[in-house]
């Protein structure tokens, strides 16, 4: 078929979708007459033999196979696509992105000044480090407990799960007894269970204040499982030494839809807001560093 029939069919309306059509059904019949030409003899097609004016089935197969052919012609021609603006957006972004590539280096180098000697996290391979490398998230509930233990200060703990608001509890916890345990044994309606973390504030054991219980998850909530939060919750609202409102269920991961119902009631705390929230403890216990030297009395250097 010309080009010059082509450009006809598509003045009459066919477009490259109706020509990609045509094209794919007559390709399918020639690898049908193709099929026909090398697995059938050269025989009529017509019942009870030959007669005069009939096609062999060869030849009926040697025609199909042509529509083919045809169909190649018919194929709609991709238009020529001009880069040149995508061309232009990338030339422009990178000139923008090389001029924040100095300013960020240059913020990169003071954090790693203020938290010196933890220096800048972003700069420390940690999944080159052999606790945290197995990816396993009790290694990462190990850190975080050991983290939380020395932070004596309440508010600085509850703002690290998302508990600031709770102003009233906080103060009744400050001068409190800090209490954090990992993987604490529990019962739960389907048996027994273990808690990742478990913070509790009390004057004395007859005089309990709050309780924190968190469960870790290195993935996002659409992807952990959390049936077993509910028999947690079932456990917590057994803790009758706290008032209910001082009992907080948290969920950390790494993401998830900030008015997500999780099983339980837990709440959504994401990694991140936790790793923003200890860079800001970290600034804050500077001065100690400063004064006493990289094992000084800073809480966050002790072991």
């Amino acid at each position: 078929m010309s080009a010059k029939k082509l450009d006809k069919k598509r003045a009459f309306g066919l477009d490259n979708q109706a020509l990609g059509r045509i094209s794919d059904s007559l390709a399918l019949w020639g690898m049908l007459g193709k099929a026909l030409l090398n697995s059938r003899p050269s025989v009529t097609c017509e019942p009870g033999g030959p007669r005069e004016g009939s096609l062999t089935l060869t030849q009926l197969a040697e025609a199909i196979a042509r529509w083919r052919v045809l169909g190649s012609e018919v194929r709609p021609t991709r238009p020529e696509m001009n880069w040149q603006p995508a061309q232009g957006m990338v030339d422009a972004m990178r000139t923008w992105g090389e001029v924040r590539k100095t300013e960020y280096q240059t913020i990169l180098q003071e954090s790693e000044t203020r938290l010196a000697p933890f220096g800048e996290p972003l700069r420390v391979d940690f999944g080159t480090h052999r606790w945290l490398k197995g990816e396993r998230e009790e290694s990462y509930s190990d850190w975080l407990a050991w983290i939380v233990d020395q932070l004596k200060n309440p508010e600085e703990v509850f703002a690290l799960f998302k508990l600031g608001n709770q102003g009233t509890v906080i103060s009744e916890c400050a001068g409190c007894q800090q209490l954090v345990k990992r993987e604490k044994g529990i019962e739960v309606p389907t048996g027994g269970g273990r808690l990742d973390i478990h913070i509790e504030y009390q004057r004395s054991e007859s005089d309990k204040v709050a309780l924190i219980v968190i469960e870790v998850k290195r993935v996002s909530t659409a992807e952990a499982v959390l049936e077993k939060q509910a028999g947690y919750r079932v456990w917590m609202d057994e803790q009758n030494d706290y008032s209910p409102e001082r009992r907080f269920p948290v969920l950390l991961a790494t993401e998830g839809e900030e008015e997500e119902e999780i099983p339980g009631g837990f709440k959504l705390v994401s990694w991140a807001h936790v790793c923003n929230q200890l860079r800001r403890i970290a600034r804050r216990y500077g001065w100690l560093l400063e004064e006493n030297g990289p094992l000084g009395v800073c809480p966050l250097s002790q072991g």
